[in-house]
């Protein structure tokens, strides 16, 4: 194994650990279950799934070189939003941490794929 996967592993269990803690394993199902964020998780979802599923399907290689970049350019936009709202629940649950090496992971195998 590489270090990067050891540091993976290493990652995932202190963050699962972490969830396991009653206190914020509470605050956890609270956040989930809220009408409002589930209401604006299926925003996000449907948002996602036109903009990466539906729309690239009907649209197919009809586009220029300029229309393939903003489409780059809005996949790399949507995938740091997802870190981000990754991020923002673990700043919900007090992890001050695991967004370093989350964020630390995900640029680094964003940048060498």
């Amino acid at each position: 194994m590489e270090k990067l996967d050891y540091l993976m592993l290493m990652f995932m269990v202190i963050g699962i650990s972490i969830i396991f803690q009653n206190k914020k394993r509470e605050k956890l199902k609270h956040l989930l279950f809220s009408k409002v964020w589930i209401v604006n998780m299926i925003g996000i979802i449907i948002f996602i799934l036109y903009e990466l599923i539906i729309q690239p399907y009907f649209i197919k290689d009809n586009l220029t070189n300029e229309e393939k970049k903003n489409r780059d350019d809005l996949k790399t936009a949507i995938v740091g939003g997802l870190f981000a709202h990754l991020i923002a629940i673990m700043a919900e649950l007090k992890m001050t941490i695991a967004p370093f090496w989350i964020t630390f992971i995900a640029i680094y195998f964003y940048n060498s794929g």
